[in-house]
């Protein structure tokens, strides 16, 4: 009797089965029209939200600053350095024209408060950790506790500018993807030029004498012991420069183009003069 019922269950079960099926595959077309309808719905929504409504997107560039002092927040010639000088406000003014922009594409203003610049340091939290694992140090004296927090300090303040990274933010196709690299190039590009070729940051800010000094004619019409005493005047301003220059970091690479002398042949070339033609000529 049991195996009666159990048999005629599975019978009515595969019917139903069948009939499920069967019902599902009559109803496809319906169903895949629904669904195509709904992607379709999804998309012209989420299109239109794009034209209408365009996010706003960051890109960013990484700047790693190379020449000597970077990370004593100076030029090479001792003037004070900043991340921010790249995107100063008349530099980034010039960028905008420099790229040919439009009003329509953004206006001047808005270009100019979309940059931003951060110090890089990937190996942030790789340092912390280091000087905290010795802060955590049991029964740490506290002077000691102090130089180590003042030299984690120092560490990271000179990393900050190493490198930085600059950021510009502009609504999604608002500008063409080679005109966003061109800008985001053009800023240290720029910065560059500016810094080196009109405030001079590579030169040596040192007081420099030419050899106008020694031009023969300033002396033609002065007693010899006058001349003598100006010539010894003027030779001493010269040495004076180059014992400053010698101060100067990797000044002893400088050479001089025609005759080859490097600063300290200058020197001792000068204190030749004043020892034996000088004397010769005031005895």
């Amino acid at each position: 009797m049991n195996q009666v019922d159990q048999s005629e269950r599975l019978e009515q079960d595969e019917v139903d089965l069948r009939k499920l099926l069967g019902d599902v595959w009559a109803a496809r077309n319906a169903v895949l029209c629904a669904v195509i309808i709904v992607t379709v719905a999804y998309l012209g929504f989420f299109a239109s939200k794009l034209f209408f409504f365009p996010p706003t997107l960051t890109h960013s560039l990484v700047i790693n600053f190379t020449f000597e002092e970077a990370e004593k927040g100076q030029y090479p010639n001792k003037s004070p350095f900043a991340i921010s000088d790249l995107i100063a406000p008349n530099s980034i003014a010039e960028i905008y024209t420099l790229n040919g922009l439009s009003a329509q594409e953004m206006s001047k203003s808005k270009f100019m408060h979309n940059f931003r610049i951060t110090p890089h340091v990937p190996t942030y939290n790789l340092i912390a950790k280091r000087y905290n694992e010795l802060l955590e140090t049991r029964n740490i004296r506290a002077d000691l506790a102090q130089k180590i927090q003042d030299d984690m300090r120092e560490e990271l303040n000179q990393l900050q500018t190493r490198a930085a990274l600059l950021s510009f933010r502009s609504k999604w196709r608002a500008i063409d993807q080679e005109t966003l690299e061109n800008i985001l190039l053009s800023v240290p590009k720029y910065w560059a030029d500016k810094m080196i070729n009109y405030y001079g940051v590579l030169e040596l800010d040192v007081q420099m004498y030419s050899k106008v000094l020694f031009d023969e004619h300033q002396y033609e019409d002065l007693d010899y012991l006058v001349a003598l005493d100006k010539v010894q005047a003027n030779i001493d301003l010269v040495s004076s420069s180059i014992t400053k220059l010698l101060t100067v970091p990797n000044s002893l690479r400088v050479t001089d183009e025609k005759t080859g002398y490097n600063l300290l042949d200058l020197q001792k070339l000068i204190r030749d003069i004043l020892e034996y033609d000088l004397n010769r000529l005031s005895s």
